[in-house]
């Protein structure tokens, strides 16, 4: 269409318009204006009435940054009437700082782009919030970007709620990881491990991306514990998923084991089982102890049945002394009266070493009773350990001696011939377990034991000096390592042997004040060991020279309460040239000596009698006569209630029995100081 048309048109219209009259215009056009007028006015009303009850924040800004429109909220939030905020650019309302935040989003919604974002900002009463923001670029009718619609919710309870989730799960995480147990996840369905924390990382020495890769029963040391592991997987995908606690042995990577117990929870979707958390508490050291406390109540009760037995024992061995000592009193009388081309001399010797056989028996049932020490001196136990060794070894030649002797030991206060007695029945156990020869090491070592070292022994804490035994033999049973220090267990065969070996030598170690024990593996050998207290006095280097039946003619008192001792006794004494006056108990020895004191030389006196002891006698004779000379006899040791008697002044002990020579050199060493 050309101008000219246009024009034409245009005049055609005015000329249309200008005929019709007011009243008709007035007519035909009002009412409709009124009607649209009232329905936006209406429209207006319900929009405002909506926006201002929304929770949220809802205004327009145009292309200069400035409110064009805001609901009541803006009104709340930034404290100011929304007249007030309309005309007002965005970075004026805001502040400068919460408009730096939005700033950038503001520009990119001017240029068409809708945004949706989250910013935290601080409201005009200084309360920091977290706002989720909407901008809705707006394009008028020619096309112009004309500004932009923003819809903002605070959002604060949320964020603060993840915000507060976040915190938990971090702190739970960290709880997981240094909590006092190990912690792991399993998943049920994959058969695999999922998490794990730090602690069962250092329970079992892995790393968290190896023990992720392990297959859970690798873990498992023990077959059953495998098939209580296979049988606990089966019940869970059976749909049984109570919380279970079990105890396994673990085994670690660097092959050592521990034993944890396992608190295990389990999880499913659905009804069917997705995971499965375990907690893991380390009981090595509980049970541990657990098993030390079971061995020290054992060996207490080992103690007691042996001191039971050693009570029996002892009772034993002073009858059997006494005895013994009528034998060899009566052989050694013979013995006085002829010489060795008698007939009889030979049988009369046969006898003495019958008796001797008895005497030994009785020192190891002595030893059993712990009976005490007979002859205590400060000793040198290597020189003591290589002497016995080196007799027992020239007599055993399949056997292989092999020393490591401490170069300085300490040295201990003993009876060298109860220690000798220990070391030997030591060597014959071990040549015993060696039938077809072996290596046989004797090994000593100054050793300083704590109060855990001697716990399993009841013996204090201190120095002590350690003597081993290790021979090459074929080991000790398990079933029976209890048994071994038991009296008159034995191994052998009926008759050929007595089972007093092992007994009597822990007998004379305990009554040492020592500890004796074994270790050993079948098939490899055993370790007999004992430990003795060291002694802070020099070694005792004792004297040598030849000895000679000594005689004498002074008044002897003997007193014994067995008709036996006392007979042969007296015959003994004549036979060496005393005088002898004989009392069967304590009271008639009182009795006496308190007629013949001044006649009185020496009186040897018996220990143990009924009604009135040697201790009692004793007390009364130093009453008589403080100068008395006595010479204790006892078929006990020297230890125990015959210490506490030489220590009030009694001048000798004597142990029965005891022959003629031995009683002689006694008896002058008692009469010549």
């Amino acid at each position: 269409m050309c101008k000219t048309e246009v024009l034409d048109k245009f005049q055609q219209a005015r000329e249309k318009f200008l005929g019709l009259s007011l009243e008709s215009t007035r007519k035909s056009y009002y009412p409709q204006l009124r009607q649209q007028l009232s329905t936006i006015q209406e429209n207006e009303k319900r929009l405002r009435l909506l926006t201002d009850n929304l929770p949220a924040r809802i205004s327009f800004i145009d292309a200069e940054q400035r409110y064009l429109f805001v609901n009541r909220e803006y009104e709340r939030v930034w404290k100011i009437p929304r007249e007030k905020i309309l005309g007002q650019r965005v970075e004026t309302v805001v502040g400068p700082e919460n408009y730096q935040k939005i700033e950038g989003a503001i520009r990119q919604a001017l240029a068409g782009q809708r945004m949706r974002f989250e910013a935290a900002i601080v409201e005009g009463d200084g309360r920091p919030v977290w706002l989720e923001i909407n901008y809705v670029p707006y394009t008028d009718a020619d096309g112009n970007q004309a500004g932009f619609y923003a819809l903002t919710q605070d959002i604060s309870e949320r964020k603060w709620a993840e915000e507060a989730l976040r915190e938990s799960e971090a702190k739970n995480r960290e709880l997981v990881q240094y909590a006092p147990a190990g912690i792991y996840e399993f998943d049920l369905q994959r058969r695999r491990f999922v998490s794990v924390n730090h602690v069962m990382c250092e329970y079992t020495g892995y790393t968290k991306e190896e023990f992720l890769q392990l297959d859970p029963r690798s873990l498992l040391v023990e077959e059953k514990d495998q098939h209580i592991y296979d049988a606990f997987m089966r019940e869970v995908h059976s749909g049984r998923l109570n919380p279970k606690t079990a105890e396994f042995a673990i085994r670690c990577k660097n092959g050592s084991q521990i034993i944890v117990l396992l608190n295990i929870r389990f999880f499913a979707e659905d009804g069917h089982p997705k995971r499965m958390m375990a907690v893991a508490h380390d009981i090595t050291a509980v049970r541990e102890a657990e098993t030390a406390k079971q061995n020290l109540e054992v060996k207490l009760q080992e103690t007691q049945k042996l001191e039971a037995l050693g009570t029996l024992a002892g009772g034993m061995a002073h009858d059997f002394n006494n005895l013994l000592m009528g034998i060899q009193g009566n052989a050694s009388l013979a013995l006085l009266d002829i010489d060795s081309s008698h007939p009889m001399y030979q049988r009369l010797k046969n006898i003495e070493s019958y008796v001797q056989r008895g005497v030994d028996l009785t020192r190891q049932l002595l030893g059993l009773a712990r009976g005490g020490k007979y002859e205590v001196k400060t000793t040198d136990l290597n020189a003591l350990v290589k002497a016995s060794a080196d007799m027992f070894g020239r007599t055993k030649k399949e056997i292989q001696l092999q020393y490591d002797l401490e170069d300085r030991l300490w040295p201990a206060d003993v009876d060298k011939g109860q220690i000798e007695q220990v070391l030997l029945n030591l060597y014959i156990n071990a040549w015993h377990a060696m039938p077809d020869g072996g290596n046989l090491v004797i090994s000593t070592a100054n050793v300083s034991l704590g109060e855990t070292d001697v716990a399993p022994y009841s013996i204090p804490a201190g120095r002590y000096v350690r003597v081993s035994v290790a021979d090459t033999g074929f080991g000790i049973d398990p079933s029976i390592r209890r048994k071994i220090f038991d009296p008159f267990f034995t191994t052998k065969g009926i008759g050929t042997g007595t089972g007093l070996g092992l007994a009597s030598a822990y007998g004379i170690i305990k009554n040492h004040q020592g500890a004796i024990d074994v270790t050993s593996k079948v098939g490899q050998g055993s370790v007999f060991f004992f430990y003795l207290p060291a002694s802070d006095k020099a070694v005792d280097r004792g004297r040598t020279g030849a000895e000679q039946l000594a005689t004498g003619s002074e008044s002897i008192l003997l007193v014994d309460d067995e008709s036996m001792v006392l007979e042969v006794g007296q015959q003994l004494l004549e036979a060496l040239g005393y005088q002898v006056t004989t009392a069967s108990s304590g009271q008639a020895a009182i009795d006496i000596y308190e007629q013949l004191n001044a006649s009185i030389d020496l009186v040897i006196l018996d220990m143990i009698m009924p009604q009135m002891g040697g201790s009692d006698t004793f007390d009364r004779l130093k009453t008589i006569n403080p100068d008395v000379k006595a010479l204790l006899s006892s078929g006990y040791s020297i230890d125990g209630q015959a210490t506490s008697i030489l220590n009030r002044g009694c001048n000798g002990f004597i142990q029965k029995p005891f022959t003629v020579n031995i009683l002689a050199k006694k008896i002058r060493e008692v009469l010549e100081g």
